[in-house]
Order: structure tokens, then sequence, then C-alpha cells
């Protein structure tokens, strides 16, 4: 597991236990479900902006090719 998917769970797992609220991304609801969670819309908030990040050394024509295509307009 990644470390950003840790990172939700360990997020939602805080929450299960009441001992955070949060803000969370709306691909949580679905990837990480829990029973004792309750997860509401922010139906004023702005949209999110994603970003592509990869190590600055990356040589692979795969992350460029990726890079390329989420940049074009």
């Amino acid at each position: 597991m990644n470390s950003a998917a840790c990172s939700n769970c360990s997020h939602c797992l805080l929450v299960e236990l009441g001992e955070l609220i949060t803000l969370l991304p709306e691909s949580v609801v679905n990837r990480y479900p829990r029973a004792g969670v309750v997860y509401r819309d922010v139906v004023d908030a702005p949209p999110a902006t994603m970003v592509i990040a990869w190590p600055q050394t990356s040589r692979s024509s795969a992350t460029a090719a990726l890079a390329r295509a989420a940049s074009a307009e």
C-alpha cells in the first residue's frame, strides 16, 4: 500500500475512533469505506486541483507520456 493510501486509511481510522474530523477527497468514500464513519459532501467547497508528481530523477517514458497527456488542453 502506498503512503497516500496509508495516510487516508489512518485518517479514516482516527475519525472512526472519534479522534479526528477531517476533509478528505471524494474518492476516499468509495476506496476506503468504514462502517463507523459518516461521509458528507461539502457542497460549497471549491473544486480540487490535481497534480502529477514524480521523482525528479525519473527517466520513465511512461511518466513523461502521462505528464504530457495531463498537461494537454
